[in-house]
């Protein structure tokens, strides 16, 4: 089976000691590998379970981008549960509105919370987790017979019940619930890793909220493509740019305002390295395509309906050649 949770498990136990994601914080990076993901998402399914979390429920989670809220995404399709997950950034108005949008919550999640109940499941935090190799954990999950619970949970696994939940906001309004299963964000997944031209030296910069799909969909493509992804705790521009050569990035998604402090900040003009600039969220500016077009970044433009005429017109008016597809539109610089 090729959905999110076998090919998960197929790449932890085939492929235990290769990178999973990397954690570039204010310090050095941290490597979590998928054999090391894996006993953590499996860990804190368990543990959530035991605290009376049932298949089917829904646990919110209120984190900011870091390893827990990756652990936590794949918890969740372990145990079964939907995972709410609400932008730490909401006001606590918003955050209680997503909550009433919700109706039913088996728990919330943050930051303590999480930590707490990885040490109540393994005796571990998760970055101690980061340091012990493929082969002691093992060991570990035999003697806490996390094994056992993990083939059960394999075999139960749905891809078409169960997923997560994200919030769409606009203006005033109150968020609303967007639920996502698993085998909607597979497919997506898998159709962008063919028009995006992912390959076996794909390494993605993941820079976006993981609570929002633009940023969650980097975690997975790069999970159905078996290539490891950087998680940016926060979002620094230089880092993003310094990270570029040394570590063989290849993919970044973006929104038009990182975009433009890229481009002020490329003092070394490692833009245009990129295979691909994804760039989302609103039409960005006809200045903007033209200093991404000097720097000679490849853009590609994930696209409306609305939009895509303008875009090709406008980037055929600056001089680029615009390939459309149905879900991208390409802007390259014609020379």
């Amino acid at each position: 089976m090729n959905d999110l949770l076998h090919e998960f498990e197929r790449l932890s136990r085939v492929y235990g000691e290769h990178t999973f994601f990397c954690l570039q914080d204010d310090g050095p990076s941290i490597t979590y590998s998928f054999a090391q993901a894996n006993f953590a998402s499996v860990a804190l399914a368990q543990g959530l379970l035991r605290n009376g979390v049932q298949p089917g429920s829904i646990v919110a989670c209120r984190m900011y981008n870091g390893p827990e809220l990756v652990v936590a995404s794949l918890a969740a399709a372990w145990g079964g549960f939907d995972l709410a997950l609400v932008n730490p950034r909401f006001s606590d108005r918003q955050h209680q509105e997503c909550l009433d949008e919700l109706g039913s919550v088996a728990i919330t999640l943050e930051e303590g919370d999480f930590t707490r109940l990885m040490l109540d499941a393994c005796g571990m935090e998760l970055s101690e987790i980061a340091q012990v190799s493929a082969g002691e954990l093992a060991a570990k999950i035999d003697a806490d017979s996390l094994k056992d619970f993990a083939e059960e949970r394999l075999e139960a696994f749905d891809p078409e019940a169960c997923g997560v939940v994200m919030f769409a906001t606009k203006g005033t309004a109150a968020p609303v619930a967007v639920p996502l299963t698993w085998a909607r964000l597979t497919r997506s997944a898998r159709q962008a890793n063919e028009q995006l031209k992912v390959g076996k030296d794909t390494v993605w910069q993941l820079v976006l909220p993981l609570c929002g799909i633009d940023g969650f969909q980097v975690m997975v493509r790069s999970l159905m493509n078996a290539t490891p992804f950087l998680l940016y705790s926060r979002y620094s521009t230089l880092r993003v740019l310094n990270d570029v050569l040394p570590l063989k990035v290849t993919h970044i998604s973006v929104v038009a305002t990182h975009l433009r402090e890229l481009l002020e900040c490329d003092h070394d003009a490692v833009l245009c390295e990129y295979q691909c600039i994804l760039l989302g969220g609103a039409e960005p500016s006809g200045d903007l395509l033209r200093a991404a077009d000097k720097a000679g970044a490849h853009l590609v433009m994930a696209h409306t309906v609305d939009a895509d005429a303008d875009l090709i017109s406008r980037g055929h008016e600056l001089g680029l050649n615009c390939t459309y597809d149905k879900d991208y539109i390409e802007l390259v610089a014609r020379n």
